[in-house]
């Protein structure tokens, strides 16, 4: 966001007296005292409480060291929080922030890389021990994180199995183009809301274009340049938003606030609607409220299109520069605590969120959790992040994306209140995104 360039102005006289990364952590003083430091959590509500019981564990598990957690209700505002404390150097020295804002954090020059200082600390090359697909969106090319991975999700297709069955349909649908059919079958059988979608450009545009190998902006989805421009108002994604309007029109396909509930994965969780795309996050709120059988299954993709990798979602933890070695220290260990095979296995099956280590996968396949159905999700989410990759398999590293994705909503929502055609709609999104990605290209334009 343009906030935290103003962020890194404010701040860029006063750094060279602060830890600039990993090798001024080498010329801090040793500190043997205990450290106490404060995590700033964007989750709320039942993810909430799971951060929460982490964070009591981590100081009931030992005494040298306490971290004090503080929720911040959102990832929007935890950022916004964090920009206003750094700028009055009162921030948190661990942040967690959602995925849109990488390129924001890295280009803040405010943040020591998780790779370092773990190395530092002495938990070695901890970058190799997550999954490729999420070690590659919070790492640089060689793999090396920036920051450490946490609440992590991908997209999958919910069903219901006795709405499908009651219209006829013996599986769920690998295609879009099944995926427009079943949906016109579930119609036909009675079934008032066949499908339910969000006109979220995370589920809409991000991931179908991953899964195709289809470029959202040019230079693979921003990594290769702040010169990266959109390109997504053509092609297949026009494509099934066409598709998609057209299903809504008839029917079909149901906004999720024109539900009952209002919201995509109740609607789908409450067995009002028989199909549903959506976050892995959302076989929480299944299980939660226990009233459908429901599989999981691969996102859909275009009819002879080859697969590749869905994309992670979710938040990472980043950590603040202008702290001391101590303080340092305590974070590495609180980080190696949340990574314990049994902590990720308890926000993934209490909140629907995934294992992100190859040590946790190892550890629930081979333990009695494997066959815990609150875990199910893991599975199809694993299956789905290990298809082939394309340079658009990990995600768009691209300046003011949450600008760009509202964007992209705000106009498509046009489209589906029938305002304007969904062609003029994609192109419109693409003009007022590439105009902010100009402005983010002069605003860190090296000199």
């Amino acid at each position: 966001m343009e906030s935290v360039k103003h962020v890194r102005a404010h701040a860029a006289r006063s750094l060279a007296s602060l830890a600039v990364g990993a090798g001024m952590l080498l010329s801090l003083p040793a500190v043997c005292r205990s450290a106490q430091f404060d995590f700033w959590y964007a989750q709320s509500g039942k993810a909430g409480m799971v951060v929460q019981q982490l964070c009591d564990a981590f100081n009931a598990s030992q005494s040298a060291d306490r971290v004090q957690c503080i929720g911040q209700n959102g990832y929007e505002s935890n950022l916004r929080q964090l920009i206003a404390a750094y700028r009055a150097r009162r921030s948190p020295a661990l942040a967690e922030i959602y995925d849109v804002g990488t390129n924001d954090m890295l280009l803040s020059d405010a943040t020591v890389p998780y790779a370092d200082l773990a190395r530092e600390f002495g938990n070695g090359d901890v970058s190799a021990s997550y999954l490729p697909a999420i070690r590659h969106y919070y790492g640089d090319k060689s793999g090396e994180l920036y920051s450490a991975p946490f609440a992590v999700s991908t997209i999958v297709l919910y069903t219901n199995d006795a709405l499908l069955r009651r219209a006829g349909i013996a599986q769920p649908p690998q295609t879009w183009e099944q995926f427009l059919r079943d949906a016109a079958r579930l119609k036909a059988a009675g079934i008032g809301c066949p499908a339910v979608i969000d006109i979220d450009p995370w589920q809409m545009l991000e991931q179908p274009g991953a899964v195709a190998g289809e470029p959202i902006a040019s230079l693979r989805n921003g990594a290769g340049g702040l010169n990266a421009r959109l390109v997504f108002a053509s092609g297949r994604h026009r494509e099934l938003m066409n598709a998609l309007l057209n299903g809504y029109r008839r029917g079909e396909i149901v906004e999720a606030t024109e539900t009952r509930v209002g919201r995509q994965s109740q609607a789908f969780a409450s067995g009002e609607c028989a199909m549903s795309i959506g976050s892995t996050y959302a076989w929480g709120i299944v299980q939660q409220m226990g009233r459908v059988q429901a599989s999981i299954s691969l996102l859909p993709n275009f009819s002879g299109v080859p697969r590749h990798s869905t994309v992670i979602g979710g938040s990472s933890l980043w950590i603040m520069k202008g702290f001391d070695r101590g303080t340092y220290r305590a974070i590495a260990k609180f980080l190696d605590f949340i990574n314990q095979p049994a902590n990720q296995m308890k926000l993934a099956g209490q909140t629907g969120f995934l294992l992100r280590t190859t040590g946790a996968v190892a550890a629930w396949r081979a333990s009695a959790a494997h066959g815990n159905p609150r875990l199910r999700h893991l599975e199809v989410a694993l299956t789905s992040l290990d298809q082939p990759t394309s340079d658009f398999s990990h995600g768009a590293r691209l300046g003011f994306f949450t600008q760009i994705r509202m964007a992209w909503q705000q106009e498509v929502q046009r489209a589906f209140a029938g305002r304007k055609s969904m062609a003029d709609a994609l192109a419109s999104a693409q003009e007022q995104g590439n105009r902010l990605l100009e402005r983010f290209q002069r605003m860190y334009a090296k000199p």
